[in-house]
């Protein structure tokens, strides 16, 4: 069988050490594939020095217009059957593009496919796909190990991040690539969409796993993240399926069946989403949780990265003998909680996060 010729398109802006170390783990894995390495530099302030990647075709952007646009006039020069997209902050350690066209080949339908994501630092998973509650994006077990059980498997995904991520260069022109509108965010999200509209779907392949260093390109990256949210919601908020429940029951399914889990709770919702009951909710009847009152501290709760609890919660509720549910944006958010939580080592507590994360804080 003959291999196909992947374009390999590397979008970048800023932080040229980075570069380099993605381009060298793609081509020291890459090596008996047939491919072609485009980075496209969307920085026309910068022009970086690609010696380490002597094979690489440099397209130096006259302006900087976003992420999306980057990754779309690199497609057009690219000359692959496929189309790879690598953020420059990514690094790989084996051949990914082997496992993701295995994914694509297993299903005639399958059209694009993406990869798990994983904190470059940490190991913890970034992005295992994505799921929809409302205008929530669910980030199925955000910040649990790269090697949590229920990641460990190929899936089908609504969407899935770009980050790592392989299309079919025909269906990428066909549905007209990234909407340069969205700049620099959702417009992956869109495009998954728009191939899933066109008939095809996306999988994503666990084993094709990239290690992220996020935020490489500072605030602007972020600048127009609120504006790409809107279009694409008012684009696609209609046709989205509300698909976080079944990943939360997924994982209650597995919970139940290696946590002991309290039978009834206070649930003390502290998350910043406006649809947090809702998940809430449905996470914990899929759990068997009979909640006897959900109190929300919404207001309480800013963009911080920890949560304090004795700034929100009294002392009576530290004393509540009844087990408690904590429902958070992110578990992680609630470990630097020694004092409360060894004041309740004996009442069966868990923290529940919107991403289908479950655990004990006393363990």
């Amino acid at each position: 069988m003959v291999k196909p010729m992947i374009s390999v398109i590397v979008p970048f802006y800023s932080n040229y050490s980075l570069l380099e170390y993605c381009c060298r783990s793609l081509i020291k894995n890459f090596n008996k594939h047939t491919y072609e390495l485009i980075v496209v530099n969307d920085n026309p302030r910068t022009k970086p020095n690609l010696d380490f990647a002597p094979k690489a075709t440099l397209i130096q952007c006259e302006k900087n217009g976003g992420y999306a646009a980057a990754c779309n006039i690199g497609s057009k020069q690219a000359i692959g059957d496929f189309l790879l997209f690598v953020d420059s902050d990514i690094v790989i350690e084996n051949d990914v593009m082997d496992v993701l066209l295995k994914e694509y080949s297993s299903n005639k339908n399958i059209a694009a496919v993406g990869s798990k994501i994983v904190k470059l630092a940490t190991e913890e998973i970034e992005y295992y796909g994505l799921a929809f509650n409302e205008v929530d994006v669910i980030k199925p077990w955000q910040g649990n190990s790269a090697e949590f059980p229920l990641t460990m498997m190929n899936r089908e995904f609504q969407t899935v991040p770009s980050g790592l991520f392989l299309i079919e260069k025909a269906v990428y022109d066909a549905v007209g690539g990234f909407d340069e509108k969205m700049l620099n965010c959702y417009c992956d999200l869109d495009l998954c969409l728009k191939v899933r509209k066109a008939g095809r779907t996306v999988s994503l392949a666990h084993e094709s796993i990239g290690y992220h260093r996020g935020s490489s390109s500072g605030h602007v990256r972020h600048e127009w993240h609120a504006d790409g949210k809107a279009l694409f919601f008012k684009k696609w908020g209609n046709l989205i399926k509300n698909d976080a429940g079944y990943f939360y029951k997924v994982a209650a399914d597995f919970y139940k069946e290696n946590m002991e889990l309290p039978s009834k709770c206070l649930a003390i919702n502290l998350s910043r989403s406006i649809f947090g009951n809702d998940c809430l909710y449905t996470f914990a009847e899929n759990l068997g949780i009979d909640l006897i009152a959900v109190e929300n501290y919404r207001d309480r709760n800013h963009a911080s990265q920890y949560i304090q609890l004795e700034d929100i919660l009294t002392w009576s509720t530290m004393n509540y003998g009844v087990s408690i549910l904590y429902f958070v944006d992110k578990f992680k958010s609630l470990e630097k909680n020694r004092y409360w939580f060894s004041k309740r080592s004996l009442s069966g507590d868990i923290i529940v996060d919107i991403h289908g994360n479950v655990f004990n804080p006393t363990q």
